[in-house]
C-alpha cells in the first residue's frame, strides 16, 4: 500500500485558514479535555486520512455554529467523533480483559481453596464409610 500524502488530502478542507496542522493541535487538545491520550488522536487522523484516500469526502463548512478560535470543519467534527469512539473502544476492550482475568483469578484461588479444603478436610474412604452408615440407617 502507498502511503498516502496526508496534506494533500486535507488541501480541499483548508478553507478559512485551517490547517492539517490546526486541526491535529484542535483534536489534540480536545482528546485532553476529554482525558483521551494522544496517540488516540493522531489515530482518528490517521483512519480519517485513510478514509480521503479512499474517496470519502465532507462537506467543507461545518453544519454546527461557528466558535471564535477554533477549527470547525465537518472533517475535523468527524475525527473527533473517530477519536471518541476509538477511545470509548479501546476502553471496552481493556474493561472486558480486565473482568475476564479477574475472573480467571478468582475460579484459580477458589479451585486453590477447595483442593486445600478437600486435602485437609477428606480422608480416603471418608465417603465409604458415611454412605455405608447411610446405607444401613434406611433399611
Amino acid at each position: 500500500m502507498i502511503i498516502p500524502d496526508f496534506e494533500k488530502l486535507f488541501e480541499p478542507y483548508t478553507g478559512h485558514g485551517c490547517t492539517l496542522e490546526m486541526t491535529r493541535k484542535w483534536l489534540v487538545k480536545k482528546a485532553a479535555q476529554l482525558g483521551i491520550p494522544e496517540q488516540i488522536a493522531d489515530q482518528a487522523i490517521t483512519e480519517t486520512m485513510l478514509e480521503l484516500a479512499d474517496g470519502k469526502t465532507f462537506m467543507e463548512v461545518c453544519p454546527c455554529c461557528n466558535h471564535e478560535g477554533e477549527v470547525h470543519n465537518a472533517i475535523n467534527h468527524y475525527m473527533r467523533d473517530k477519536m471518541i469512539a476509538l477511545h470509548e473502544q479501546g476502553t471496552k476492550l481493556m474493561i472486558d480483559f480486565l473482568q475476564e482475568s479477574l475472573r480467571a483469578a478468582m475460579l484459580a484461588h477458589i479451585a486453590a481453596e477447595n483442593a486445600a479444603f478437600t486435602a485437609k478436610h477428606m480422608r480416603p474412604g471418608r465417603f465409604k464409610r458415611l454412605w455405608a452408615r447411610l446405607w444401613d440407617s434406611e433399611r
